[in-house]
């Protein structure tokens, strides 16, 4: 366990601080104007209840940002609160620490290098928290997103990496390695799935069960916040929601689309898809699943609004049903995600159920339906939930590709060590979440478990509100991603389990086709961001604290 050190490394820090506050660069001696002094900055994270990995990231990089001059506080919040106060006006912050999950459809690079960083996504509930606006980058993201030629739609991907490690809107922290367990006595053919780890829809459609017992049972963290398509935008829905709603396609083990509720696709032309639909598909009412099923559910999550998958759907001008199982979707642009993006995100909503929806309700709008016993055509069918405790799932036989377990049980555990001993007592067979490094070396002593352990492609980073001062100043962002070590927080906080971000490094090195590995690297350097700093003209006073450049405006 190597979290034991951080205390060491701090009192490292401290000496290296105090050296540098004295010993680098000339000592000043006349009296600075007091409104050029940078203000205390404040880091907003996550309570360590929450995730002890980034609160403890959190205290390393006010640490390290201290050896600056700067006045830093970190701020543990509630991640719910980071997250609507960082996407909400007027956005009212300095900093910010979150974590984008691995999911298949994050896979393609449109979210990571599109979503989060476009202008147009500077708004209100938009991803692009950091409000980072660089024509150039805009030029760049539009240009991959309507590439359709796959090699040069990378090259792009490419530039796009290069270009957010040059204006720095966020550091990339670590893409953490996902060490998870399951019981290999009760089930076989876990399918480990890069950037998602082994709770995946392949591990649920594959596993085969060793006892007469054929009920898979995954340990989570987290409750469901609801079962809404049109509502929900967390990830812990989507696990469910998208094994009870089928896509026309799925993203495989490795990472190019299979088909699922489709059985073909072809272009037609750079903005004309035609897509067939397999033969004898049915809902879990028992309906048939048609090409009007789909048309109506794209039309829908344009007038409506579906929040999860908005940015797969916003590229769609039309749908065109041609036969009963053949549809043609028009894009008012070439658009490269649109088979491994948008076929693969959004759910297929039966129509007899959600036309005339608001009128049958008294709602205002389809978001604000509860969706109790949600019908879906997925492998399985919702079966109940009790909310705080489990969610049960059975399987579907007359889904075109059924799964060889009985079905799903999904129980809600208040902590890692509750989690763990779950696992160990035979009451969970796989477990949804990592494991922290202690627990993971736990669980591998246990006879009947294996832990396993695949490259994630989600990544924790802190923002950087470029709205404001001193955010505004590439050179200060370039000087904080210098002042930044990475490697010491997998080391430290991950037990060597990961692998260190850096400022531009958005894709995992583990979604290899999409990772740009000559991005520019910043060394981890004091001494360097100090300089930085300095050749930029700002100031430092007798007691080493930071001022803004004269000239500044």
């Amino acid at each position: 366990m190597k979290r034991k050190n951080r205390g060491v490394a701090l009192v490292v820090a401290l000496l290296l601080s105090t050296s540098l506050v004295t010993g680098c660069g000339p000592s000043q001696t006349k009296s600075l104007d007091p409104s050029r002094m940078v203000k205390t900055i404040e880091i907003w994270t996550m309570t360590p209840e929450y995730s002890q990995d980034r609160y403890e990231a959190a205290l390393m990089i006010a640490d390290w940002w201290k050896q600056l001059g700067l006045d830093i506080q970190v701020k543990p919040m509630e991640q719910a609160v980071v997250s609507k106060q960082t996407r909400t006006p007027p956005w009212d912050f300095d900093t910010f620490m979150l974590e984008w999950a691995g999911s298949p459809e994050r896979i393609d690079p449109q979210l990571f290098i599109y979503q989060i960083f476009h202008s147009s996504q500077d708004v209100e509930g938009g991803n692009n928290r950091s409000g980072y606006r660089s024509p150039k980058f805009d030029d760049v993201a539009a240009a991959q997103m309507q590439e359709t030629d796959l090699e040069k739609r990378r090259e792009y991907v490419l530039k796009a990496q290069e270009l957010l490690a040059e204006d720095v809107p966020v550091i990339t922290l670590y893409f953490r390695n996902m060490r998870q367990a399951y019981n290999h006595e009760r089930f076989s053919g876990i399918v480990e799935m890069p950037g998602v780890g082994i709770n995946n829809i392949w591990t649920l459609l594959q596993a085969e069960p060793k006892t007469a017992d054929r009920v898979l049972r995954i340990a989570h963290r987290q409750d469901c916040d609801n079962l809404n398509p049109m509502a929900s935008f967390i990830i812990t829905d989507w696990q469910i929601l998208y094994l009870i709603y089928d896509t026309l396609v799925r993203i495989g083990p490795d990472g190019k689309p299979v088909p699922s509720a489709a059985s073909s696709w072809e272009f037609k032309s750079p903005t004309v898809l035609q897509v067939q639909l397999k033969e004898g598909l049915k809902f879990h009412d028992g309906k048939a699943l048609t090409a009007e099923d789909v048309k109506f559910t794209f039309e829908y999550a344009l007038k409506w609004g579906m929040p999860k998958v908005a940015g797969f759907v916003k590229p769609v001008k039309a749908v065109r049903v041609i036969g009963n199982n053949v549809l043609e979707i028009e894009t008012s642009r070439p658009t490269g995600s649109l088979v491994t993006g948008t076929l693969a995100a959004v759910p297929i909503l039966p129509k007899h159920v959600w036309e005339g929806l608001l009128e049958r309700e008294k709602i205002a709008k389809p978001a604000d339906w509860e969706n109790v016993r949600p019908v879906g055509s997925g492998p399985f069918k919702f079966k109940y939930w009790r909310r705080g405790e489990e969610i049960s799932l059975e399987t579907f036989k007359e889904y075109h590709t059924p799964a060889k377990i009985d079905g799903i049980l999904q129980t809600v555990y208040p902590s890692p060590d509750a989690v763990l001993g779950a696992m160990e007592l035979g009451k969970a067979d796989l477990t949804n979440q990592e494991l922290a490094p202690i627990h993971a070396d736990k669980a591998a002593q246990i006879k009947h478990l294996t832990v396993t352990e695949t490259p994630g492609i989600g990544w924790a980073y802190i923002g950087l509100n470029m709205r404001r001062e001193p955010f505004s100043d590439p050179v200060f962002r370039q000087a904080l991603a210098h002042a930044t070590n990475c490697a010491e927080l997998v080391e430290v906080l991950l037990d060597g389990h990961g692998v260190p971000g850096g400022a531009g490094r958005v894709i995992s090195p583990a979604n290899a086709f999409w990772h740009n590995p000559n991005v520019k690297q910043h060394e981890f350097s004091i001494d360097l961001a100090r300089k930085l700093l300095a050749d930029a003209g700002y100031e430092w006073d007798k007691e080493g604290r930071l001022y803004y450049p004269a000239a500044r405006k």
